[in-house]
């Protein structure tokens, strides 16, 4: 199943129709240890660490490893 990212506002879907700007798919995601932005490409984060997530928020776009770390979540 592919995972698309909004190169304008960062949020990750499985379904590339809900993207306003869907780059490529996408495997893991960076997440910045200090402020928490999220991005596709380790350049974009500040201090990058990375993680593949299984889900993602359907409200705000946030994505997580754990299902209960989000308000919405569905599996990517």
């Amino acid at each position: 199943m592919g995972k698309f990212q909004c190169t304008t506002c960062g949020k990750i879907s499985t379904d590339k129709n809900e993207i306003c700007q869907a780059q490529a798919e996408i495997g893991a995601v960076y997440t910045c240890h200090d402020c928490g932005n999220k991005s596709s490409r380790a350049a974009d984060i500040c201090n990058p660490v990375k993680m593949t997530p299984s889900y993602f928020c359907s409200t705000c776009g946030n994505t997580a490893i754990e299902k209960q770390a989000l308000c919405e979540p569905v599996k990517l």
